[in-house]
């Protein structure tokens, strides 16, 4: 097996030329793109020369606070503001109903939210906005906040 030493050094000239290429133009495009700046203070040599835009970056901490401020699994009212006054339970269930009962190995209610329409599987021990759900029997849940019991039943979509 022979080697054509003229083929591969032009194989090899035609490598280094376009890796020398994609160098420059790698160079070229990071004077383009704008720099990351974590303080305003920061300033380098090259600034007269090369004006650019500068991307404010917020510490972490910053979206991880609001990622928890906005749970998406959170069924409480988070944006009524204002001082909150101690409700009585029967006022603060007014508008749930009991749509139904799974009878899983870990029982499940079904509860609807009258005034949004959202329902939403609820198990024993869980919150559900300010109540919790103490328990769940066959044709009822017992919901409790404050040291105060109600029992919402499945009757015709009415609470008891």
């Amino acid at each position: 097996m022979t080697i054509d030493l003229r083929i591969l050094k032009r194989y090899l000239s035609a490598l280094l030329a376009a890796a020398g290429m994609i160098i420059v133009i790698d160079q070229a495009y990071s004077f383009l793109r704008p720099r990351i700046v974590y303080e305003a203070t920061q300033k380098t040599g090259l600034d007269d020369l090369f004006p650019q835009k500068e991307i404010a970056m917020e510490p972490l901490q910053v979206f991880q606070e609001a990622v928890v401020k906005r749970n998406l699994f959170d069924v409480t009212d988070t944006h009524s503001g204002g001082v909150e006054k101690k409700s009585s339970i029967a006022e603060l269930v007014k508008d749930y109903r009991l749509k139904g009962i799974a009878l899983f190995t870990a029982p499940e209610g079904i509860i609807e939210d009258a005034t949004t329409g959202r329902s939403v599987f609820v198990k024993e021990g869980e919150k559900l906005g300010p109540v919790t759900v103490k328990q769940i029997k066959g044709e009822s849940i017992v919901l409790s906040h404050d040291g105060e019991e109600f029992e919402l039943k499945i009757q015709g979509g009415e609470i008891q």
